[in-house]
C-alpha cells in the first residue's frame, strides 16, 4: 500500500467505514446532549476543510425546541464528517443523514471547532414517520451485552417522556417502546457474492493480502493479541483472504482524517475520531472505477483503516470488536442488515440475501463470553463465497440405497455430498420436492424415530452456490408375524 499514487487515489477514492456504538440510556442522552430539537431537513451541501478532509453541512429548520437555548423558526446547522465532492468523496458508516422535508428529533454537541453536531453520530438521530421515532442504534448495552435490534419509540409518548426528564416531574422508567417487527429469517437459498457486501459491493480485487501497521496501545489490554485474534480468524476461513502484520509504525496514525497509504490499526483513538458512544470504526478506501467478476459488479478496495476507542476494554471483547470490524474492512455487512444506508437500518432481505443474528458480523455482537471472537457459520461462508477463486454447487454422489426394517425400528440414512464452499444438509420426510415435513439437524446424516409404517424420505444440499436434491429413499417397515403358542 505504501506504492500506491496517493495523489491519484485522492482524486477517484472514496471512503467507507463502519461502527460499534455503546448504546446509553435514553434518559442518559438527554442529560448529555446540549440541544434536542424536532426539525425538518432543508438542505445538505459537502465542502472540503482546510486540511484536506470532507465535511457535510445540513441545514433544519426548528420546529420545536425540548432542550437548549435554540429558537423555534430558526436554524440548525448540523456538521458532519464526510460527504461527496467532484473528485473526491469521503463516505462513513454511522454518518447522519439529513433529507429535505424529513422531519427528525435530534440531540446534538459539538465537535472540537464548537459547530454542532449529532450527538453520538446516528445516535442522536431519530426519524420522526407514522407515529414513531426511528433510529439506527444496533451495539452493546452499558453492561456489555449485545442490543439485537433497535425497538421503535412512540414518538409522543417519547416527546413526553424527554419533557418530563428534563423538568423533574416523570418516573424515569420508559414506557414508550413498541416491539419490533420480527423478520422472518430465509434458510438455504442461493445467494450472489454482493449479496453479503455493504452498499455498492466493495470487493478486493484479487486475494486480500493488506499487511497492517499498528499504531499505539490500548491502555490495560493486549491490543496486538486481539490484531492476532482477528487476523487468524479470518484467515483460517475456506477463502482467499491473508491479512497479515506488517509490524508497528507510529508514522501510520492519519487514521480517517487522510489518506496516506498505509494499512493501518490505531489504537487508543490518537486523533479523536471515535465519538464516546463508539468503541471502534472498521473502514476502506474504494476506486470507482467498477470491475466484473462472474457477472456481477465491485468496487475495488484499495486501503483499510481500523481506529480503537481510547477506553478500557476487556481483552476478550477487544477481540470480538477488531474481528468485527476487520470484517467491515473486507467489505462485509451485518449479518441481520441489508448493508444499505439510511435510518433505521434496513433489515435483511431474507428474499435475496443470508440473514442471521448468529455471526461476528451481526450488527450487535456477544461481548460477554470468552469465546466471542470466533467467526460462525455466517462469517465462513461470506468469506469462502465473497473470497474464493471458483464457486462449486453442490453434487450428490450418493445415498442410501432403500431398506427394510421391522415395525419399531429405527433407519440410519445418509448422504455423499461435495461443493464449495460449505454444504449444508436438510432432511424431509416425504416424497421428493415434499418440504412439510422437515427432520433432523443439519448433517450429512440422519436417524429415524421408531417407524411404524413404510415412510420415504429425501435431503436437500445446499450451499452459496446453488442445491441438489437427493430421489426418495423408500423405507419399508415389516411387521413380524406373531409366534404361535404350542399346546403339550
Amino acid at each position: 500500500m505504501r506504492s500506491l499514487g496517493l495523489t491519484l487515489l485522492l482524486a477517484v477514492a472514496a471512503r467507507l467505514s463502519a461502527v460499534t456504538y455503546v448504546v446509553p440510556s435514553d434518559r442518559e442522552m438527554i442529560q448529555r446532549a446540549d440541544d434536542i430539537v424536532i426539525a425538518t431537513g432543508v438542505s445538505s451541501s459537502a465542502e472540503r476543510t482546510a486540511a484536506g478532509g470532507i465535511v457535510t453541512r445540513s441545514v433544519l429548520f426548528i420546529d420545536d425546541v425540548l432542550k437548549g437555548p435554540r429558537s423555534r423558526g430558526a436554524q440548525l446547522v448540523l456538521t458532519e464528517i464526510g460527504g461527496e465532492l467532484p473528485d473526491l468523496g469521503l463516505r462513513v458508516s454511522g454518518m447522519p443523514v439529513y433529507v429535505a422535508g424529513q422531519q427528525y428529533l435530534v440531540f446534538t454537541d459539538a465537535n472540537a471547532e464548537g459547530e454542532a453536531v449529532t450527538w453520538g453520530l446516528e445516535l442522536g438521530r431519530f426519524v420522526l414517520q407514522n407515529e414513531l421515532a426511528l433510529r439506527s442504534a444496533t451495539g452493546f448495552n452499558e453492561n456489555w451485552e449485545p442490543l439485537d435490534e433497535e425497538q421503535p419509540r412512540d414518538a409522543r409518548a417519547f416527546v413526553d417522556y424527554i419533557r418530563g426528564i428534563l423538568g423533574h416531574r416523570i418516573d424515569p422508567t420508559p414506557r414508550y417502546f413498541i416491539a419490533p417487527q420480527s423478520q422472518r429469517l430465509a434458510t438455504h437459498a442461493t445467494y450472489t457474492r454482493a449479496s453479503y457486501l455493504t452498499v455498492g459491493s466493495p470487493r478486493w480485487r484479487s486475494a486480500p493480502s493488506a499487511a497492517l501497521f499498528s499504531s499505539g496501545a490500548q491502555p490495560g489490554v493486549d491490543g496486538l493479541a486481539a490484531l492476532m485474534v482477528a487476523l487468524n480468524e479470518w484467515n483460517s476461513t475456506d477463502s482467499t483472504i491473508a491479512y497479515g502484520y506488517a509490524g508497528p509504525d507510529e508514522t501510520a496514525a492519519s487514521g480517517f482524517k487522510s489518506y496516506d497509504g498505509i494499512n493501518a490499526i490505531l489504537f487508543n483513538d490518537p486523533n479523536a475520531e471515535v465519538s464516546p458512544p463508539v468503541l471502534a470504526r472498521g473502514g476502506y478506501w474504494t476506486l470507482n472505477t467498477p470491475f466484473l467478476l462472474a457477472g456481477e459488479t465491485f468496487k475495488e478496495i484499495e486501503g483499510i483503516d481500523i481506529v480503537v476507542d481510547n477506553r478500557l476494554f476487556n481483552q476478550a471483547c477487544l477481540n470480538t470488536v477488531v474481528t468485527h470490524e476487520m470484517g467491515h474492512t473486507l467489505g462485509f455487512r451485518h449479518s441481520n442488515e441489508n448493508g444499505g444506508s439510511g435510518a433505521p437500518a434496513p433489515p435483511c432481505n431474507s428474499a435475496t440475501q443470508d440473514c442471521t443474528s448468529n455471526a461476528i458480523m451481526n450488527s450487535s455482537v456477544d461481548c460477554t463470553s470468552s469465546s466471542i471472537s470466533m467467526l460462525r457459520a455466517w462469517d465462513r461462508t461470506a468469506a469462502a463465497l465473497v473470497y474464493t477463486a471458483e464457486c462449486t454447487a453442490p453434487t450428490i454422489a450418493a445415498t442410501s440405497a432403500p431398506q427394510s426394517k421391522a415395525k419399531g425400528e429405527q433407519v440410519i440414512l445418509n448422504v455423499v455430498a461435495t461443493g464449495s464452499p460449505e454444504l449444508h444438509f436438510q432432511w424431509y420426510e416425504g416424497p421428493k420436492s415434499d418440504t412439510s415435513r422437515p427432520v433432523g439437524s443439519d448433517a450429512a446424516s440422519y436417524t429415524s424415530g421408531p417407524l411404524s409404517s413404510p415412510t420415504m424420505f429425501w435431503v436437500k444440499v445446499t450451499n452459496g452456490c446453488g442445491e441438489a436434491s437427493s430421489n426418495a429413499i423408500v423405507v419399508n417397515v415389516t411387521v413380524l408375524p406373531r409366534k404361535r403358542a404350542v399346546r403339550h
